[in-house]
């Protein structure tokens, strides 16, 4: 069931840091416990099957008002605020290392809240919260207007086109956010940020200086060799003349980690879905569980072509993956899972070996099964994503030479459409990429593999191997010795592997593309794209005042607290101010923004900041402490499906879900 918190045995190890898989599974918690020499490690649990009692509420929409009434509350409680000393307070059930960085992000940046009533929003009203729970994107009333406090308004919006933002005169910050840093009105008057999905029309506008940051898929970067000029130390910013007739300057190697793309499996794909076509094993469609069945993940993860994908679309600049886990973190080994290997024959013998009729009979020796029905299904990937193209018509290659009656079909989407098809459930294999929201193993396992999961969520896993994995993740997240973390890390790895629950791609090693006359840029993997208020340009520009990039999709929304997919990060974070943000390269040292000052309690569980004076929003109003926890609040309880308020229940109750938090409540 949705939404019931486990209480989690942990050997006293980290008592009450319970605090993220509370929407998971139901009943007690069996713990595995291995002892290895020196330690005691919890590595596995799985729930103990429990009855429901009678009364027990089990859905949401049955949970009492007076249960919600008092949800809403106990969020409050949790961010408190004091306008007169301008203290916003929040208060965490355990401790919670990453709660930093999530200020940081644009996700809880403060709302004007009188403003946002008078849009029609929430008005903080404890009995009411409920009609603005899991609204659909176009549903909140800053869908596509703002009133943000940060360097850049929003001039204009044109869907599928492009997106125009103005710089902000009156921008508060008067002193460097960090020695050297940028302060006052931003250098550029304006950025553009225009959506060209088709690589060869954004080449030419690069060639021709029309764009001073361009999207530039791997596969493409033999074009653009030509015009690099300079080639830089992405640690010490030393550059190495290496074409003195070129315009752009290179960095290569770039650290990070933090981005990966890969295939996803639905195995519980909604019966109306018109991406498995007839939606039955006749050799016109593919039943909705198709790739419930693990013979046929592993299939597919068989017939790709992992080497000569680095080779020829990431030019040998990437790592193939093991598991959700990548490289450095904690769980992490490059041999253990064993990378799958492409090879024909095993995908040939794993599709035999597969029963999706469920009649016990392998398919290589049943007429009525795959191997002999043959399939047909979509394969689906955002429009103007180069490398998810090429990486999808591989996939589809090298099926459909397995077996005649094979055939996928690629449907490329625009990235609204694609991300409303992928949280509904209608697609049974998607190609996308995961963006990390903080440096940590938790915040790849629970978006890949939690049932609560952006990912996860839509993976339809069966509920034993979902509550197992629930639980799991819920017990390495609470360890903070460092070894017993990467055993419980590494635990979950091998079991995502060995039930192939994705088809894992690569962690490209980065690279950085610029134009010669532009100055001040930094490498830092968590910002989700170019920090345009620390950028400026020398006087060799031919447009120094007007910042224009090149890239691909819209995004979702401009609601910080709805947003959860890059180009939506990329807006937010112009237009609005953060409590927090992270200093220049690092991503775990913090600065004041919105907050000028911070505390934080010895034992980790109060985080106390100062809401800076003297700031007011683009439409006139002033910042004061109640919009920040109004904003925090508001986003709590928002809560859309799939989308980032997961981090904050996480952090603050050690749930997943508003409804589940809410459930446990009624069934207290």
């Amino acid at each position: 069931m949705f939404g019931t918190k486990k209480t989690l045995i942990l050997l006293g190890l980290f008592a009450g840091l319970a605090l993220m898989l509370a929407a998971c599974g139901t009943g007690a918690v069996e713990t595995v416990v291995v002892n290895q020499p020196g330690e005691v490690v919890v590595v596995t649990a799985t729930p103990a099957t429990e009855p429901s009692l009678p009364g027990m509420i089990e859905s949401f929409a049955d949970v009492p008002e007076d249960v919600l009434i008092q949800v809403c509350e106990d969020v409050k409680n949790a961010v408190e605020y004091d306008d007169a000393t301008r203290m916003l307070t929040l208060h965490l059930a355990a401790p919670f290392a990453p709660v930093m960085q999530l200020l940081s992000n644009g996700w809880a940046s403060p709302l004007d809240q009188e403003w946002m009533v008078e849009q029609g929003d929430w008005d903080g009203n404890c009995s009411t919260w409920v009609n603005f729970h899991d609204l659909a994107a176009e549903d909140s009333p800053i869908f596509n207007v703002e009133n943000g406090t940060g360097p850049f308004k929003l001039d204009y919006w044109r869907p599928g086109d492009e997106i125009r933002y103005v710089r902000n005169d009156n921008y508060w910050r008067t002193e460097p956010m960090w020695e050297g840093g940028p302060s006052g009105p931003a250098w550029y008057e304006s950025v553009t940020t225009k959506s060209v999905d088709e690589w060869g029309t954004r080449f030419a506008r690069l060639q021709a200086g029309d764009a001073d940051s361009t999207y530039i898929p791997r596969q493409y970067i033999d074009q653009v060799e030509p015009l690099v000029a300079e080639e830089c130390d992405p640690v010490t910013y030393e550059c190495t003349t290496v074409n003195p007739n070129g315009t752009l300057r290179l960095y290569k190697n770039l650290s990070g980690g933090n981005v990966s793309t890969d295939f996803f499996f639905s195995m519980d794909v909604n019966k109306d879905s018109t991406f498995i076509g007839s939606g039955s094993l006749d050799g016109a469609g593919i039943p909705p569980d198709f790739f419930a069945d693990l013979n046929i993940r592993k299939a597919f993860a068989s017939c790709f072509d992992y080497d000569t994908y680095i080779k020829d679309v990431e030019k040998g600049e990437a790592i193939q993956r093991n598991g959700p886990i990548p490289p450095d973190y904690p769980g992490y080994d490059p041999n253990d899972p064993a990378p799958v290997k492409f090879d024909l024959a095993a995908c040939e013998a794993y599709f035999k070996a597969a029963d999706v009729d469920h009649d016990g009979i392998p398919a290589g020796e049943d007429e009525d099964d795959v191997w002999n029905t043959g399939f047909y299904m979509l394969l689906a990937y955002n429009i103007g994503n180069d490398v998810r193209r090429v990486a999808s018509e591989m996939l589809k290659a090298n099926i459909e030479a397995i077996n005649e009656n094979f055939t996928i079909d690629l449907l490329a989407m625009p990235w609204p459409a694609y991300l409303k098809q992928q949280r509904s459930g209608f697609i049974p294999l998607y190609r996308i990429g995961w963006l990390e929201d903080y440096h940590h193993p938790h915040n790849w396992v629970q978006p890949y593999l939690s049932s609560a999961g952006a990912y996860g969520g839509a993976l339809g896993l069966p509920e034993e191997l979902q509550a197992q994995f629930d639980s799991m993740i819920a017990e390495a997240k609470a360890l903070i010795d460092p070894v017993a973390q990467d055993t419980a890390y590494k635990a979950i790895q091998r079991l995502a592997s060995e039930e192939q629950t994705s088809l894992w791609g690569v962690i490209p090693v980065g690279r950085h593309y610029e134009p010669l006359y532009l100055e001040g840029w930094f490498n830092n993997p968590s910002y989700p794209c170019w920090f345009a208020y620390g950028l400026s340009e020398s006087a060799d520009s031919p447009d120094p005042k007007n910042f224009v990039e090149d890239t691909i999709g819209d995004p979702e929304t401009f609601d910080p607290a709805y947003m959860y997919d890059t180009a939506s990060s990329c807006a937010v974070w112009r237009m609005y101010d953060p409590l927090i943000h992270t200093k220049a390269e690092r991503y775990d040292e913090f600065v004041g923004q919105l907050a000028d000052t911070f505390d934080i309690s010895e034992d980790g569980l109060t985080y106390t900041f100062h809401i800076r004076e003297g700031v007011k929003f683009h439409a006139g109003g002033d910042l004061d402490a109640h919009d920040a926890a109004y904003s925090i609040v508001r986003g709590m309880l928002q809560d859309r499906a799939a989308g980032p308020q997961w981090m904050f229940w996480d952090a603050f109750f050690g749930y997943e879900t508003v409804e589940g938090y809410a459930i446990d409540k009624a069934n207290e």
